[in-house]
């Protein structure tokens, strides 16, 4: 199924015309989690605060499949690991 990843800043929606064809609703929140660390990273290096962002995934039919803000993607949780061990 495709799946199609809107983003919300709060000011207007930047729509994904193309759409990605993946398995499941699954496979689509993880490849929403993975693009929204992408873009708060991209934000946290040019100045821009992204945390209030919301990405909206919709199925090929336009209905709608998860919201996901993006301070969802902060928990620590969802973070990529980067080899630290607590002493």
């Amino acid at each position: 199924m495709r799946y199609f990843f809107n983003v919300t800043d709060g000011h207007g929606v930047t729509i994904d015309m193309d759409g990605s064809e993946l398995d499941g609703p699954e496979t689509a929140r993880r490849e929403a989690e993975k693009d929204i660390r992408l873009l708060l990273a991209d934000g946290d290096v040019r100045g821009l605060c992204r945390r209030h962002w919301r990405m909206d995934v919709v199925d090929e039919a336009g209905s709608p499949v998860f919201k996901l803000p993006f301070g969802h993607a902060l928990q620590a949780d969802l973070l990529p690991s980067v080899g630290l061990r607590a002493a």
